[in-house]
């Protein structure tokens, strides 16, 4: 993260899964319950490191992979078709910076959590990125655990809105 040592994600109390929602409003998803699931998309050059990401997300309930690319040229619209809540983004793509592509990003949408995560964690790389708008910022050679458990918590989070369905 940006500041060693700081978390900003509080510990969350334990919540009823979706599919105990789903399943007391008969079978069907309701727009509210729709809007409780995180979307998260990827962009990584390493084809490797995005199915390590994949394979990691789709163990934390509540969290859907909207989209996913290899490079900053494709990024763009990927992002604006996906409409994620969260993109995971790394600095070295190819077709252009992700520094760049972040800001861009954010000029547009500034509302998107923007995690970055790359192995160029250099306190200028850093300092770049938290200028640029990014809201976390994790080492890919050793922080893989600390990003999912940070993907987890703000998953938690976006669940604690939840609204049950009304009985009928």
């Amino acid at each position: 993260m940006f500041g060693e040592g700081n978390n900003p994600y509080p510990a969350t109390p334990q919540l009823p899964l979706l599919e105990q929602n789903h399943s007391q409003c008969g079978g069907l998803w309701t727009v509210k319950e729709r809007a409780q699931i995180m979307r998260v998309a990827i962009v990584d050059d390493s084809l490797l490191i995005r199915r390590m990401l994949r394979e990691l997300l789709i163990t934390i309930p509540d969290v859907e992979i909207t989209g996913e690319t290899g490079n900053a040229a494709a990024a763009d619209s990927m992002i604006r078709r996906a409409q994620p809540d969260v993109v995971i983004l790394d600095i070295n793509l190819p077709g252009g910076d992700g520094i760049e592509l972040l800001r861009r990003v954010k000029e547009t949408q500034p509302g998107l959590n923007v995690i970055m995560f790359t192995s160029y964690c250099s306190p200028e790389h850093r300092k770049r990125c938290q200028e640029a708008g990014a809201s976390l910022f994790f080492d890919k050679t050793c922080q893989i655990s600390v990003l999912m458990d940070a993907i987890r918590r703000m998953a938690e989070t976006k669940q604690r809105s939840r609204v049950n369905c009304p009985n009928s």
